[in-house]
């Protein structure tokens, strides 16, 4: 123990004298990159999000921790215990509530005794910070929660409604009154039952309401802001047909109100357990006129109008454009999908121009991925095993082995003195435009683990744009940039391999290419052709999947 105390002495220590020695450009650079990687875990993992009245109860209650609970780990039946002893002697909230926050910290399952309930915990605390803190922190760690919350003093659904409302309009979510109004008017918390509502109306990322037997997200209802970005790129008016793939409930109420009574909206879901919720939900909240469909989104509907769907959304992450979307699509419509390419995600909203469909709004977004006949994951090639990966799309060759061997051989350095500032929003932008004029591209991805340990370069949390050739391969980076004020950046090209000199300039002359001749003309366009309707041109970049062929410019 003594050794061991010696040991983590001296790494603190260590940490200090490498922080003492850090310059403030450097120190910035490092929060700019744990930005990104905080937003995109906050995607790929439901967890809990605590505010500053749950932290203020969580540590008014921590000094209250009977010394006999500190540093021990209480289980379900301790628990129990506890409460008995606790219940009908010593009724103080101080005692019972650490206790309970200890359990849900530590991980563990607890449950309500028989004897009493758990509603006099809720009265002997009427703030509602520590009730709404402890079921999420439960259910994030997969823990069984059997807490009531009917005597929580919680806010009305109506009061969260009418603020999660005024925080879209001033986040710029909600542009027109159409989308504004019927976010006003669907009950969102009775499509997501499982939560409290102050969750539901104030959640930043999709609630998750089915996993399979793995414990991966295979339904969700979407956060608001990405609800609304997405019904006000898909320009839904009163009287169209639209057609959702993939029912969580809410967005196909909502589409209900955009359509009015004159319009129709058709929700498919392959999970018979998904269709049957969205049915069971939909006439609960008065919107029982949606139809709910169990079948596979990708494959054609049935009793499709004849002239087509005016709207198509579509919920799911997919890897491809279905045949039957573009089929059934009407002339004027338009198609707005969650659309994975060359390792990015991005919500894709498409209008019908003759023989293709061209973006006007690209949404940086992660959604559950499609199920049935279009799941397709990509190709990951370990570059040091689970630390640092490379993210390969569309069948694109790649040689494992011989790119693993050559990411341990010594880095090459060339910086494309481009300058980004932190709040520009610049390299979403670049990501899917690189996509476009460099192949093959993909998406390098490591873990913080390997940036500490010198592994890789700044890299933030949703990757890094990365090309390769045979056994050498290069990917973007940043520093902070030389003789500039803090808060800018400059890009650069770390690159491993024997042609490792050659691939960094190639690389680094695309990042200039994008600084000279699109930084400053908004987002990048993309078309989608029909694979039998456009031919590969010689030295074009395209980006062909099975049933399209997506054109970047």
């Amino acid at each position: 123990m003594g050794l061991r105390l010696l040991y983590l002495i001296f790494c603190r220590l260590l940490d200090c004298a490498l922080l003492l020695g850090r310059s403030s450009a450097a120190s910035n650079a490092e929060t700019l990159a744990l930005r990104h990687e905080i937003l995109a875990l906050r995607r790929q993992v439901e967890w809990p999000r605590i505010s500053w009245a749950d932290r203020a109860a969580l540590s008014a209650l921590a000094e209250h921790l009977p010394p006999a609970l500190r540093g021990v780990e209480v289980d379900c039946e301790g628990f129990a215990a506890l409460m008995r002893s606790c219940h009908g002697a010593v009724r103080t909230t101080l005692r019972i509530l650490p206790a309970m926050a200890a359990v849900a910290m530590a991980g563990k399952c607890w449950c309500k005794p028989r004897d009493h309930g758990v509603e006099w915990f809720h009265d002997s605390f009427p703030d509602r910070a520590l009730a709404s803190t402890v079921p999420r922190v439960c259910r994030a760690t997969g823990r069984k929660f059997c807490v009531t919350e009917t005597a929580v003093d919680a806010e009305a659904p109506e009061v969260l409604r009418k603020r999660m409302v005024e925080d879209l309009r001033e986040q710029g979510a909600l542009v027109s009154p159409g989308v504004e109004a019927a976010f006003g008017k669907v009950p969102r918390h009775l499509f997501v039952p499982e939560v409290s509502a102050t969750e539901v109306y104030g959640a930043p990322e999709a609630v998750f309401i089915k996993r399979n037997s793995q414990g991966k997200p295979v339904s969700s209802v979407s956060a608001p802001w990405l609800h609304a970005r997405m019904l006000e790129a898909a320009q839904v008016a009163p009287g169209m047909r639209v057609l959702e793939i993939g029912s969580g409930g809410c967005n196909a109420a909502l589409l209900a109100e955009l359509v009015g009574d004159q319009g129709s909206v058709t929700t498919v879901d392959i999970d018979p357990d998904i269709t049957t919720r969205a049915s069971r939900l939909l006439a609960e909240a008065g919107y029982g006129q949606v139809r709910v469909r169990e079948a596979d989104g990708i494959q054609p509907l049935q009793d499709a109008p004849a002239q087509g769907f005016d709207r198509i959304v579509v919920t799911v992450g997919a890897a491809d454009l279905s045949p039957a979307w573009l089929d059934q699509l009407a002339p004027t419509g338009r198609l707005v999908v969650p659309l994975r390419f060359r390792g990015l995600s991005r919500t894709i909203a498409f209008a019908r121009k003759q023989d293709h469909l061209r973006s006007d709004t690209l949404i940086v977004s992660g959604f559950v991925a499609i199920q049935g006949d279009g799941a397709h994951a990509p190709r990951v090639v370990r570059l040091a095993g689970q630390e640092v990966r490379l993210v390969v799309d569309e069948n694109q060759p790649a040689d494992a082995d011989a790119l693993a061997a050559a990411f341990t051989s010594p880095r090459y350095e060339h910086w494309a003195r481009v300058e980004l500032g932190s709040s520009e929003g610049l390299l979403p932008r670049l990501d899917v435009w690189l996509a476009g004029a460099i192949a093959p591209y993909g998406r390098l991805r490591a873990t913080q683990a390997a940036a500490e340990r010198g592994l890789v370069g700044w890299v933030l949390g949703r990757g890094a744009p990365a090309v390769w050739h045979r056994d050498s391969l290069a990917y973007v980076t940043l520093r902070p940039a030389p003789q500039a004020t803090e808060g800018r950046y400059e890009l650069g090209v770390i690159a491993h391999g024997p042609d490792r000199e050659r691939l960094a300039a190639h690389l680094a002359d695309a990042v200039g290419r994008f600084d000279r001749e699109a930084r400053s003309a908004g987002e990048p366009v993309v078309r989608a052709y029909r694979r039998d309707v456009r031919e590969h041109s010689l030295g074009e970049v395209t980006v062909d999947k099975p049933n399209v062929r997506l054109v970047i410019t």
